[in-house]
């Protein structure tokens, strides 16, 4: 069985990919396949990507159809591979990225997942610069699987795919994939669905991904219908979690509220009319309801006094 599949979704990204795929073919390690997918490319995408004759190397295209529905091609391509490595095509790995990835899983006796840290690229105050970063700065090497599941429950940081491995028996042991219909949050998901399936886990503390965040990404639009995308994934993520223990539900919760006051604040907006907006208050009170969240909740929650105050005076009816 070959050992990495690195999957990269790719639309009208000819800007970076010659950055990205340079970046994975200058690693010393080479016991991998790339499955760059062209999710419907209209720019010189295809012609950069196909013109590159590397034996590493496997171009797909499809019609655009979403970077979910793309990562899903490419895990369909790499069923016979040992783990996935999930790399976006504006991103790149950092020098050593793949050795380091490959000793990890010879000393983690091929855990199930395997997570690294990665560098931001940012520009702050018109200047470059490069931020280590961490999922969770209480980590260690002896971290546990519950430790982890605690913190996805509770938070969405380090929720992409890349920096990670896959064992790929996982995924198809459970038939985990991407949900295509979702804009953001598909990935975080995922992450949940595999974590909630894996046995064990492996940190390794190196940077190993590059992100790269000189441009603004999906997160940063506003949506009209937020709130129905807010809806999905938190009910999403009860039903992933409904097999577990009552532990977790109170860190679900406490996200739920988190992420219901980001909904609320979306509904200032000016494009929203005013019977618009109390449509979609109407069906945030429904929401709380449908998973019992009373006052008494949010003021036990584990959420910052903004949050609290903010969704307790939405349900008293206390906001314009």
């Amino acid at each position: 069985m070959n050992e990495i599949a690195i999957i990269i979704p790719g639309y009208n990204c000819e800007k970076y990919i010659q950055k990205c795929l340079k970046s994975i073919f200058l690693q010393k390690y080479n016991d991998y396949t790339i499955f760059f997918i062209d999710d419907g490319s209209t720019d010189s995408t295809k012609d950069i990507v196909t013109s590159i004759r590397n034996e590493h190397l496997i171009y797909k295209y499809q019609l655009n159809a979403g970077v979910s529905v793309s990562r899903n091609m490419g895990l369909h391509l790499a069923k016979e591979f040992e783990y996935i490595m999930f790399i976006d095509a504006d991103d790149w790995l950092e020098e050593g990225a793949l050795e380091i990835a490959a000793r990890c899983i010879e000393q983690s006796n091929k855990a199930d997942f395997i997570l690294f840290d990665w560098n931001e690229y940012r520009i702050r105050e018109g200047e470059k610069e490069c931020v280590y970063c961490k999922m969770n700065n209480n980590f260690t090497t002896n971290i546990t699987m519950e430790s982890l599941r605690k913190h996805m429950a509770r938070s969405r940081a380090g929720g992409s795919p890349w920096g990670k491995l896959f064992k790929n028996k996982v995924i198809t042991e459970y038939g985990l994939e991407f949900i295509a219909n979702l804009p953001y949050a598909e990935d975080y998901l995922f992450n949940l669905s595999f974590i909630l399936n894996a046995e064990n886990i492996f940190y390794c503390p190196r940077a190993i991904y590059g992100y790269n965040c000189y441009q603004s990404g999906a997160r940063a639009k506003f949506r009209k219908n937020l709130m129905d995308i807010y809806m999905q994934i938190e009910d999403e993520k009860f039903k992933l979690f409904s097999a577990t223990d009552f532990e977790y539900s109170g860190l679900l919760k406490s996200e739920l509220l988190e992420q219901l006051s980001i909904a609320l604040l979306n509904l200032r907006n000016v494009s929203f009319s005013s019977e618009e907006r109390k449509n979609e208050k109407n069906k945030a009170k429904q929401f709380l309801r449908l998973h019992h969240i009373r006052i008494g909740d949010v003021i036990k929650s584990n959420t910052n006094i903004k949050v609290k105050t903010y969704v307790a005076m939405f349900m008293l009816g206390l906001l314009g």
